[in-house]
């Protein structure tokens, strides 16, 4: 009986687990519309309430949850930024001007 449901309380957390993966990974999948700066200050926030320690359990999972995403939601706005700035770049990649004259 005991054995039964151990078994049964790791497929529930494994359930559970395997659920707030799938929201973190919907959450940072979706269109970032904030600013970058408005996403590092949220995260900030974040990381003071779950630093504070006046958070449950169920209340630091969740914190760790919005910080994971709004923390993948940075990294998207930068690799867009990177992306851009390479795009800029490439019409600059031209000869030199020769001032020498002939």
């Amino acid at each position: 009986m005991v054995g039964q449901a151990a078994v049964g309380g790791r497929d529930w957390k494994r359930s559970t687990l395997d659920a707030r993966r799938t929201r973190v990974a919907d959450a940072a999948a979706q269109p970032v519309s904030e600013k970058y700066e408005d996403i590092v200050a949220r995260l900030a926030r974040v990381v003071e309430r779950l630093e504070g320690g006046g958070l449950s359990l169920e209340e630091s999972i969740a914190a760790f949850e919005e910080g994971i995403g709004l923390a993948r939601a940075g990294a998207t706005k930068l690799e867009e930024a990177e992306r851009k700035v390479e795009v800029l770049l490439e019409g600059d990649r031209t000869a030199p001007f020769s001032t020498q004259e002939k």
